[in-house]
Parts: structure tokens; sequence; C-alpha cells
């Protein structure tokens, strides 16, 4: 019997192969399913999805192949003789398998028939197929799959890409201010914010009432080279605080007519003072006149002077200042240009 049914194992043995392989892949594609459905929650990328599917997938199907075959497909000896009576042998190779140990006689003759009519039937009427809940399974998993897959992979491009951050620009900040407070006032925009490079708008300085502007200086009262005004910065490379620097401006010059009275207050006694007994006393014009005119010199106790240039009362240092003499002398020292034209500037105004 083992001969007989020989042939028809391979067969059935193809088949077993066939079926378990096609129920692998209808698992393998449920679980493709599965990954690509938990890929789509977690937003995952796409090469992280196709290649979880894919190894998801194949995993299965090696996984489930030999166990499929070998738990539900592998034929039997019993498997092939039912099958064969599936044919049209109705029950021969049943009954044939059932009493393959019984030596009587009824049994021999049933065991010859069976085997001339089994020697009709070709292996091939053994067809490849499938039941139809496989099948179901397997359409399932093929659509579950390619649909999952899909919308993963379309959530993946779909979603947004990282934003990038904005290149940080470097600023730095330029401060304007009046060295002294009443001196003076700045005229634009006193605290702006620069780009690495850039330049500031201009600003004026703008002296108060009674002061002058004498020009700029940085946070250690050092003259700055450039004293335009108004002054805009230009390649700001860091933080800067620039001060403005007034002073008090030269008093109006009213000394000239103090000086003119005082001379002829003091010119009335000089030419009048000795006649004075001898005028009448019947004219009150002249003697109140040199009377303001003695009151006054006497009260000055000196000179009038037209830039106040008397220090102590009794020298007046007009006529010693030499503005070359000071320029030499200051040509000498290591004082900056501008702070040299600031000290010449103020010694002018000492002279009458």
């Amino acid at each position: 019997m083992h001969d007989i049914f020989q042939k028809f194992y391979r067969r059935l043995a193809h088949v077993g192969v066939f079926r378990a392989a096609v129920l692998g892949l209808a698992l393998s594609l449920v679980a493709v399913g599965v990954a690509a459905l938990i890929a789509f929650i977690a937003r995952a990328s796409v090469p992280v999805i196709i290649g979880v599917t894919i190894g998801v997938g194949v995993g299965v199907f090696a996984a489930a192949l030999p166990l499929l075959y070998f738990w539900r497909f592998r034929p039997t000896e019993a498997e092939v003789a039912r099958r064969l009576d599936e044919l049209g042998l109705a029950e021969r190779a049943v009954t044939m398998y059932q009493f393959r140990e019984d030596g009587s006689r009824m049994a021999r003759f049933q065991r010859e028939d069976a085997q001339l009519r089994i020697s009709s039937v070709p292996p091939k009427r053994l067809k490849f197929s499938v039941t139809l809940p496989v099948l179901l399974l397997l359409v399932f998993g093929a659509l579950f799959a390619a649909g999952t897959t899909t919308a993963s992979v379309l959530a993946a491009d779909s979603s947004p890409a990282e934003p990038i951050a904005p290149p940080v620009i470097q600023t730095y900040t330029v401060t304007y201010r009046v060295r002294e407070e009443g001196t003076g006032s700045i005229q634009g925009e006193a605290v702006q914010q620069v780009e690495k490079g850039g330049f500031t708008t201009p600003v004026t300085a703008v002296p108060a009432s009674g002061y002058r502007f004498v020009g700029w200086a940085d946070q250690n009262n050092i003259p700055l080279a450039n004293q335009n005004n108004p002054r805009s910065e230009v390649n700001v490379r860091n933080d800067l605080t620039i001060f403005a620097c007034f002073e008090q401006s030269a008093p109006p010059a009213t000394g000239d007519e103090s000086g003119n009275g005082s001379e002829q207050g003091d010119s009335g006694p000089s030419k009048e003072g000795d006649d004075a007994d001898q005028q009448s006393p019947d004219d009150p014009g002249a003697g109140g006149e040199e009377s303001k005119g003695g009151e006054g010199n006497s009260d000055s106790g000196f000179e009038a002077n037209v830039n106040n240039n008397v220090i102590d009362g009794t020298k007046d240092y007009k006529d010693s200042f030499d503005r070359e003499q000071l320029e030499n002398e200051l040509a000498d020292r290591d004082i900056p240009d501008d702070l040299k034209d600031i000290l010449g500037d103020y010694y002018d105004t000492l002279k009458p």
C-alpha cells in the first residue's frame, strides 16, 4: 500500500506547501497592515515605514510557512486515501487503508480491487486549491496592508517639516548721552539697536541756553576722532556709549559800555573836580554828575575790564596772553588734536 500511495503522497505534499504558503501570506499581510497602522499613529518617516512593513511581512511569512505545513498541511496516508476516494473510488482507498493489516481472503480481494482502480487515477487530478476562508483572509490582508501603508506614507510626506531656525543676527546698542545734565540735549534717537557692521541714524547735540557744544567723547572722557555735529556711527562692531560735551559760553560783551562809563566817571573829577568849589552852588546838575562819577569810581575799586581778565583786582592778563606761545607749549605735550583746538578756542575767549 505504501508503494501505491507514494506518487499521490508527493503530489499532496506539494499541495500542502502551496496551502501553507497562501495562508502564511495572508497572515503576513495582516501583520503588515497592523505595523503600518502603528507607524501611521506614531507619525513615522517614510524610510521607517517601508523598513518596518517589509521586515514584519517577511518575518511573519518565513515563520508561518514551515509551522503551517508541519502542523496543518503535511499529508498522511489516511489523508491520501481520503483524497483518492474524493476522485470517485467509492471509499476503496479508505477501506484498503483501514484493513491494511487484515490477512483475510476478503481483505485481500478488496485491496486487489482498490489497487486496480487506483492505478488508473493520475496524480494530477489532485488539484492545488485553497478553502474559501483562507481566500477571504488573503484578500482582506492585501487590502488592509495596502490601505494602511499608503495612508502612513502619505501622512509622513504631508507632515510639516521641522521649522528652520532663523539665523542669529548680532546686534549692538549705541547710546548717545549728555556728559552733564542741564548743559544740553540730544536731538534724534538717543538709543539705537544696530546690526553688526551697520550704521546709526544721525543725532545732533543741542546746547542749552548759556552753553555751547565743544565735542564728543567716550566713557573715559577722551575726545573722539569724529567731531561732526550731527554725527552717525558706521561699521558698528560693539556696544557704544557716546557723550556730548558742553561748556558755558562767554558772557555778553557788555564790559565796553561799563568801562566807558567808568572812564567818563573818572574823567569827571579829573577835569572838573578841581573847579568844583568854584562852581555855583546853585548848579546842582554839574555837582550831581560829578558826585555820581565819583561814587562810581570809588565803588568799583579798579578799572572795569571787558572780558573779566582781571583776576586779583590789580593785574590785567589780557596783554600777557600769547596764543602762538601757548600753542607751541601744547604741541610739546601728548594731547589729542581735538582737545588742543578746544583749549585754543577757550584761550581766545580771554582776549579782548
